[in-house]
């Protein structure tokens, strides 16, 4: 029922101002945007809808400070605010742990969770980004008695491509979608986490529909858990996990 007032009262604000609710949204990676996009455009036949996406969560709050976005659905590091906390207001979507990224085929692929002390020898993988991801891997790698030996960077396709081809292993989001030749494995003790996190300008005109995007938001996270099995079954072994900062 509170979804419903706050649809209500979205449709009964455009009205007053004679043009159609707009819903202009920037995403980092996640798998939030798809269910997000789809409810929307379910829910609200007449609002404009738009995303723009970026590897930058800084960039992607400038865009909303400057009016040419409404909403930012970006990730944080464990419980350090956004890249872009710069003025936006933050609604918490989800938080997961942070799941290995292996070859199908390496030898702890199968295993139901991996300590990443048993990665101490390989070659590590990651896509840019902003905020303090990098560090938090270094630290958690320091606390499993190690360093890593070598942190390539590249975009998203290209860090897929090493991992699949046996030359480097990553980190991936727990929600990651099963992909043919790769696998997500958990981390013993899931001493890794990532937020899901909607932003908005506090005072702008998107604030009005922020807490129905945000309801929207974890619907769409909620879907994307389901579709994933190998997350699904991670959740039900441990039923007290609740991540950081909710």
């Amino acid at each position: 029922m509170r979804n419903k007032g706050l649809q209500d009262e979205a449709t009964r604000l455009a009205s007053a101002a004679g043009t159609a609710v707009r819903y202009r949204i920037g995403a980092v990676n996640g798998p939030i945007l798809g269910g997000l996009v789809r409810r929307i455009t379910t829910n609200h036949p007449g609002a404009q809808v738009s995303t723009h996406a970026s590897w930058s969560a800084s960039q992607l709050g400038d865009l909303v400070l400057s009016g040419r976005l409404d909403y930012v659905l970006v990730g944080a590091c464990g419980d350090a605010p956004p890249a872009t906390d710069n003025g936006l207001a933050w609604r918490v979507v989800a938080a997961d742990p942070v799941f290995l990224l292996l070859p199908e085929k390496h030898e702890l692929a199968g295993r139901d969770e991996v300590d990443l002390a048993e990665l101490a020898e390989a070659q590590w993988v990651a896509a840019p980004g902003d905020g303090c991801f990098s560090a938090c891997h270094a630290a958690a790698c320091a606390k499993a008695g190690f360093t890593p030996k070598v942190l390539f960077e590249t975009e998203v396709r290209g860090a897929i491509d090493l991992i699949e081809s046996g030359d480097a292993v990553g980190l991936c989001q727990a929600t990651l979608r099963p992909m043919a030749g790769l696998a997500t494995v958990p981390i013993a003790g899931a001493p890794l986490h990532w937020r899901q996190m909607l932003g908005w300008l506090p005072d702008g005109s998107a604030s009005g529909q922020a807490g129905q995007v945000w309801a929207y938001a974890i619907e769409a996270y909620a879907d994307a858990v389901r579709r994933n099995e190998r997350y699904s079954a991670w959740l039900r072994r441990h039923p007290d996990y609740k991540g950081p900062a909710l």
